[in-house]
């Protein structure tokens, strides 16, 4: 009796649930680990890869389980069942954010200002072997022209104000949106040049993307340009571009108080 109780289950419906547990934890750690800078973002991104992967895979198991105990009268619905959960709560927030990326151009580096990007100094500096690197930018380039067809909002914003008072807006805008400052330069003159160099993070898995916000004076107004360049991997997803438009959003928001 005890065999034939054995027979009737499904080994399939089990491996289902397992694999799918294993992903689970696999992309919670990596989540987990790279949130509080215990691994780096390509450890990070491996683990991710890796538990989404298994997820994917014990969604198709999950699902032929299913079918399979159901059709064959066999144990082990349940197991299928809570596997196709388990991926899915895993796979959820991971399509959400990165199928509407796959539509986006395969570049990292946006600037307001392609002909003459703000230059970054300690970001040059204080950079991981890993990173992309930071191009001074050509106008003509394959991403320029990817940046104009996709993203033609992200141009200069134009103030009535001096640079001095839109460096502090700039500046709170910065802060206000949570970065990371790591550099600083106020105008020396009120009709001279700033910028603020900062690390941005993503929300949840705290990757690191520099950026940099330049001030300088354009006939007695005040020309904000930001720069957002990703660290890690070939297309930002639209990262940049949103982020540049917030920071410019606020600037404006705040000018208008």
């Amino acid at each position: 009796m005890e065999r034939r109780a054995r027979e009737n289950w499904s080994p399939l419906a089990r491996w289902s649930l397992r694999v799918a547990i294993v992903g689970a934890v696999v992309t919670l750690y990596g989540v987990v680990l790279r949130r509080y800078e215990v691994i780096e973002t390509p450890a990070a991104f491996a683990l991710l890869c890796g538990g989404l992967s298994l997820a994917f895979l014990s969604l198709c198991l999950g699902i032929y389980a299913m079918v399979v105990t159901w059709m064959h009268v066999l144990r082990g619905f349940r197991y299928g069942f809570f596997a196709t959960v388990l991926s899915l709560l895993v796979l959820g927030p991971t399509g959400v954010t990165l199928v509407p990326g796959l539509a986006m151009p395969a570049i990292h580096d946006l600037s307001t200002d392609l002909g003459d990007p703000p230059r970054f100094a300690v970001a040059l500096l204080d950079r991981p072997d890993w990173a992309n690197a930071i191009m001074p930018g050509k106008p003509d380039g394959p991403a320029a022209q990817a940046q104009r067809t996709f993203y033609p909002d992200i141009v200069p914003l134009v103030l009535e104000m001096q640079p001095e008072e839109g460096f502090e807006f700039a500046m709170r805008a910065a802060v206000e949106l949570g970065w990371q400052i790591t550099a600083s330069l106020e105008p020396p003159l009120p009709d001279a040049e700033g910028q603020i160099e900062a690390i941005a993070h993503t929300d949840i898995v705290r990757f690191d993307d520099d950026v940099i916000i330049r001030v300088r004076p354009d006939n007695g107004r005040a020309r904000f340009d930001v720069r957002s360049v990703s660290r890690f991997g070939r297309s930002d997803l639209g990262r940049n571009a949103e982020r540049i438009r917030q920071v410019l959003n606020l600037i404006e928001q705040f000018s208008d108080e």
